[in-house]
């Protein structure tokens, strides 16, 4: 028989409020998908983060767009315009990232035709609303092909809240690492006045309440007796005016700098002696590997699949969630002891070599894309 051959399609699609942990996984695996001669597409649905997003995108050479450059759009347009785009593509494998495109290819029925993928990055259950829309999105998880999770913990929920065995996958995050220039780190310490000379800890990620970036002031109101510590906050969030008013009590002032959104987060683990990650619920943060990649020393807490990347003493040093002594103790060894530091990083390194690679996380999406492409029998007839 004559070969009937066919472009594979993909759609990765999010509702972004910037380019965080998921994004630059979906970003990742967009770029492998493409490599691999996949017609790769991403679609942000809305988000403050949605322009940011499609201009990396279209950086790396992939098909995207946004409904909106930034900000929400309202339910029915989102709805009528997902419609739209999938209308274009009678198979394809789509992929989500989050509850809200989750429910809404539910919504529309998307998974009764084309291929569904999904990838739980985490749920956070912040407010009674996220905790009905995150128990909403475990259930409609069920009528999807394929369900991924990047963590132990992430996997787990899904299974007890009946999203069946075999259609959950455990994929550990993966990223390339970035070639930064060799005075890169002196670049980002002169642009926020900070001394060559200062220990530098930095913190990535949205400014939320599950961050417990609080307990990463009281840490530093403690040292600061000692050192000259300085903190550099990277990320925006709903908690942004709250930590000001917080580094303002503790007169951290002088010490405490929250720069916003940053697209240059290698650079600034170049430039910082430590990333602290403080957070009381996790997945696998994306700035844990990033973290690795550039040989950032790491003090984060034991929550997530963050144990099972990193060994406590020998990769990082992991600490108990909420324990604010804790959190000073492991922050004083590291810096007061940069040999060790830098022994732990370069151990870190070695394992995100090994295992945490943009190609190691792409061939396993592979395989789950070409079982559902399969299941749908789209698989190529000779």
């Amino acid at each position: 028989m004559t070969a009937v051959t066919q472009t594979r399609t993909a759609i990765q699609l999010v509702s972004t409020g910037g380019l965080y942990g998921a994004e630059r996984a979906l970003l990742e695996l967009a770029s492998y998908l493409k490599d691999q001669g996949w017609d790769s597409h991403v679609v942000a649905l809305e988000g403050q983060g949605a322009a940011q997003l499609v201009d990396r995108a279209h950086a790396l050479g992939l098909a995207a767009e946004a409904f909106v450059p930034s900000g929400r759009l309202a339910v029915l347009p989102m709805v009528q315009r997902l419609r739209q785009l999938l209308s274009r593509y009678p198979r394809a494998i789509v992929h989500s990232h989050g509850y809200k495109p989750d429910i809404l290819l539910s919504v529309l029925g998307t998974p009764r035709k084309l291929g569904c993928v999904a990838t739980c990055h985490n749920w956070i259950s912040e407010s009674h609303k996220m905790r009905l829309l995150e128990a909403l999105d475990k259930r409609v998880l069920r009528g999807f092909d394929h369900v991924v999770a990047v963590s132990g913990e992430v996997s787990a929920q899904l299974t007890t809240s009946g999203v069946p065995l075999q259609k959950v996958s455990l994929i550990k995050n993966g990223i390339s690492a970035e070639v930064v220039a060799d005075d890169a780190g002196q670049r980002v310490r002169r642009e926020f006045d900070i001394p060559l000379s200062a220990k530098l800890i930095v913190q990535i990620g949205r400014l939320a309440r599950s961050k417990r970036i609080d307990l990463l002031l009281a840490s530093v109101s403690s040292l600061a007796a000692s050192m000259d510590v300085h903190v550099l906050l990277v990320g925006e969030g709903d908690q942004g005016q709250s930590l000001v008013d917080l580094v303002k009590s503790q007169n951290l002032e002088s010490r405490v700098h929250l720069c916003g959104y940053r697209s240059d987060i290698a650079q600034i683990l170049v430039a910082a002696d430590l990333l602290a990650l403080t957070s009381e619920k996790e997945g696998l943060p994306i700035v844990i590997l990033e973290a690795m990649a550039m040989r950032c020393p790491i003090v984060a807490t034991r929550v997530g699949e963050i144990p099972q990347v990193l060994r406590d003493g020998e990769d990082a040093w992991i600490v108990p969630s909420n324990d604010v002594g804790a959190l000073t103790a492991a922050i004083r060894e590291a810096l007061t002891h940069p040999e060790v530091a830098k022994a732990r990083a370069a151990s870190a390194h070695a394992q995100f070599v090994s295992h945490h690679s943009r190609n190691s996380m792409g061939a396993r999406y592979l395989e789950v894309y070409e079982q559902v492409w399969t299941q749908h029998g789209w698989a190529e007839r000779r």
